[in-house]
C-alpha cells in the first residue's frame, strides 16, 4: 500500500483517467498493459545501451520507452524519455538524465503495483 504522501503524487506518474479513455474505459485491459510494462525492462535496456555508449541502440530504446510510456500515460517516464531521445538524436550522451531514469522507473513500477491492486 502507498503512503498518503505517495498516493497524493500518483497522478504525477500515471494519468489513469487519460489511459482509461484511451482504452475505452476497460480497467481489465489497462491492468493487462500495465503488467506488460512491469514485465519488460524498457528503462533498463535504455540505461544499458546508453552506458555502453551505443547511441544508435540507445535512441531505439528511448523511442520504444517513449511510445510505451505515452500509450500507458506514464507521465514522468514519458517526459524523461522524450528528453533522452532528443539528446541522443543530437549525438550526445546524457548521463544526468539517464541517472534520473532508474529511480523514476522504480517509482512508476510502485504506482503500477498499486493500480493493479486497486483497479
Amino acid at each position: 500500500m502507498l503512503s498518503e504522501e505517495k498516493l497524493a503524487r500518483l497522478n504525477e506518474y500515471v494519468d489513469t483517467e487519460e489511459a482509461l479513455k484511451r482504452l475505452m474505459g476497460s480497467k481489465a485491459v489497462f491492468k493487462k498493459v500495465l503488467a506488460t510494462y512491469k514485465n519488460n525492462s524498457y528503462a533498463e535496456k535504455l540505461i544499458e545501451d546508453h552506458n555502453k555508449g551505443d547511441i544508435e541502440e540507445a535512441v531505439n530504446s528511448a523511442h520504444t520507452l517513449k511510445g510505451v510510456a505515452a500509450n500507458l500515460s506514464l507521465k514522468k517516464i514519458h517526459e524523461l524519455s522524450v528528453k533522452i531521445e532528443a539528446s541522443l538524436k543530437s549525438g550526445s550522451l546524457c548521463p544526468e538524465m539517464i541517472a534520473e531514469l532508474d529511480p523514476e522507473d522504480k517509482a512508476t513500477r510502485e504506482y503500477i503495483d498499486y493500480l493493479e491492486e486497486t483497479l
